[in-house]
Formats: structure tokens, sequence, C-alpha cells
């Protein structure tokens, strides 16, 4: 069917987006640790080159996640509830063919160093802002 054709290329394009944001995510881990080491070695210059190259990063993950939600919504309306509801961590047990089991996997990969990433950023955070930390309750 012609209209399955039409989201295979769209879910095709949708996981090429979740390898795109798995890279800038390893990157931004990379940062993370660079940052923290440049701040225990107390070099500013390196701390604002460092913050400004996650920042270009965190700007490139924005426009993929930008780029993942105008291709779900450009998806046939009876499709991309199924795109979504692979996509979403809670409807595990909804069966998906090959393809669509390769994005249930990179989209879980992503959200996997994405939450690792922030719980990077949070230590870090508390560690060298203390009570005046964004993650400090």
């Amino acid at each position: 069917e012609s209209g399955d054709l039409v989201t295979g290329a769209y879910i095709d394009e949708i996981i090429k987006q979740y390898q795109k944001q798995y890279r800038i995510m390893t990157e931004i881990e990379h940062l993370t640790g660079e940052l923290e080491s440049a701040i225990q070695a107390n070099d500013h210059v390196s701390i604002q080159l460092v913050l400004e190259m996650r920042q270009q990063a965190i700007h490139e993950m924005e426009a993929c996640r930008r780029a993942v939600i105008i291709l779900i919504d450009s998806i046939p309306v009876e499709q991309s509830g199924h795109i979504k509801g692979l996509l979403n961590k809670a409807d595990d047990d909804i069966p998906g063919n090959e393809q669509e089991e390769l994005l249930r996997e990179k989209s879980y990969k992503v959200y996997e160093i994405v939450r690792h990433v922030i719980e990077m950023d949070r230590k870090l955070s508390l560690k060298t802002a203390g009570k005046d930390s964004f993650y400090y309750t």
C-alpha cells in the first residue's frame, strides 16, 4: 500500500534523526566530563569554551527534536498515533514491524543517554553551586 511506503519513508527519516540525537548527546556527555575537569582545574577559559560548545550541541539537539515532531505530524493520522505509541516508553507492549522496532530501540537509547547526561549535570551543578544550584531542593 502506498500509504505504508510513505509512512515507512518518514520512519526511516525519524530513525536518522534519533541516530543524530544520540551522536549529539554522546558529544554533550563528553563535554560535560570536560566541563567537570575544567571546573576542578579552575580553568575559566576552558569552562567558557566548553559551555559554549555544549550550548551549540544543545541547540542542535533541539533542532533534531523539532524535526522529529514535524516528521510525525506529516505521517497520516491513522499511523502517527501508532508511531507515537512506539516512542512512548509506557507502550512497550505495542508490537511493531522490524523498522518500527529499530525506531523504538533508537529512541530508547536517546532517552537513556539524555537521562544519564541530566544526572551528570545535576551532580556537577550541586557540587559547584550547592544551594544556588538549579537542582537544589
